[in-house]
C-alpha cells in the first residue's frame, strides 16, 4: 500500500504519548532529510517526501516559498518551527510543516528550529 500522506509521531512510535519530554534547544540548525514526520496536525496536506498535496499548496505556503526564495534557511531565523527529536529523527509540533516543506521542495540542507528531545520508554511527568 502506498502511502498517501506524511507519517505521524503517533504512527512512528504508538507509546510517544507516556514519553517524558527531556531537553528543550532554542535556534538549533537541523537536517532537513532527517525531518520525518508531524505530531499530526496538517499531516494530510503533505506527501512523504513532504511535498504539498492539492490542499497544501495553499496561499499560506506560497507565502512561505516566497520568503524562502533567495535567502533559504536564513529566513526562519525569526519564525522557527518547532520540532520533537526522537532518537535521530525529527517530528514538526503545531506550525511549522509548510517551512520544512518548502526547504524540501528547495533542496536545503538545513533549517532553524526549536527543538525538545523525547525518550522512549519513560514516563512524563503527571501521567
Amino acid at each position: 500500500m502506498i502511502r498517501e500522506c506524511i507519517q505521524t509521531i503517533e504512527e512512528r512510535y504508538p507509546d510517544y504519548y507516556y514519553w517524558k519530554y527531556d531537553m528543550e534547544h532554542r535556534n538549533i540548525r537541523v537536517p532537513v532529510a532527517k525531518i520525518v514526520g508531524t505530531s499530526g496536525v496538517n499531516n494530510y496536506r503533505f506527501n512523504p517526501d513532504w511535498t504539498p498535496r492539492p490542499e497544501g499548496r495553499d496561499p499560506r505556503w506560497e507565502r512561505v516559498f516566497e520568503s524562502m526564495k533567495g535567502i533559504g534557511w536564513l529566513a526562519q531565523r525569526y519564525s522557527l518551527p518547532s520540532l520533537i527529536k526522537v532518537k535521530d529523527e525529527y517530528f514538526v509540533v503545531d506550525d511549522g510543516n509548510r517551512r520544512v516543506s518548502v526547504a524540501h521542495m528547495m533542496g536545503l540542507k538545513y533549517i532553524m528550529a526549536d527543538v525538545t528531545e523525547m525518550y522512549p520508554g519513560t514516563r512524563r511527568a503527571g501521567i
